[in-house]
């Protein structure tokens, strides 16, 4: 949060962040402005399949009830976790480097390069676990970073040209002012 305050605080005073070389083409105009890894989650559903089966030993009545009793609790057990794993939820789907830039995210990742650009997004939000993006018929998607919300900052001065303010509750600009370090605000 301190990161992200001061960030602010810098674009209220008329800061423009630099451009940095990274390493990558960018678009006539288009500037690189921060460079930071990146683990990239999707909120979906997962695969609700499993395999049922079972084991029936004949013998004894005793036997074959107690076998089919035990088939019924594993399959039950099969289908309560496929039915966990259908639930939509954030699931890690990649993870590389990401470039914050005038226009877009540009993510080199694992599985191969990925422009997120601002232009098309209809929301974004922010809190202590990444930047989260929705775009049009898509699930929404969570860039988890160091610092997301001086990220965040940057990229929605960047996109928008507003300076978002997160607050800096009592506790954390006491320890930073502590430790000799500039609290804005």
């Amino acid at each position: 949060m301190l990161a992200a305050a001061q960030t602010a605080a810098a674009l209220r005073g008329g800061w423009e962040p630099p451009g940095i070389d990274a390493g990558m083409a960018l678009a006539q105009g288009e500037r690189a402005l921060y460079s930071t890894t990146t683990q990239v989650w999707v909120y979906a559903a997962g695969d609700a399949s499993y395999s049922q089966g079972g084991f029936l030993a004949f013998g004894p009545p005793g036997l074959f009830l107690a076998t089919a009793a035990g088939s019924a609790m594993v399959n039950a057990h099969r289908r309560k976790e496929a039915e966990a794993q259908a639930t939509p939820q954030w699931r890690a789907a990649d993870q590389g480097s990401c470039v914050v830039t005038t226009t877009r995210f540009a993510c080199g990742l694992r599985q191969g390069w990925r422009d997120l650009p601002y232009a098309p997004l209809r929301s974004s939000s922010c809190d202590a676990r990444g930047i989260t993006l929705w775009y049009d018929e898509s699930p929404p998607m969570m860039l988890q970073m160091p610092y997301p919300e001086a990220v965040f900052v940057l990229f929605r001065h960047a996109a928008y040209g507003e300076v978002i303010e997160f607050p800096v509750d009592a506790a954390l600009r006491a320890k930073a002012q502590a430790l000799g370090r500039e609290v804005p605000g």
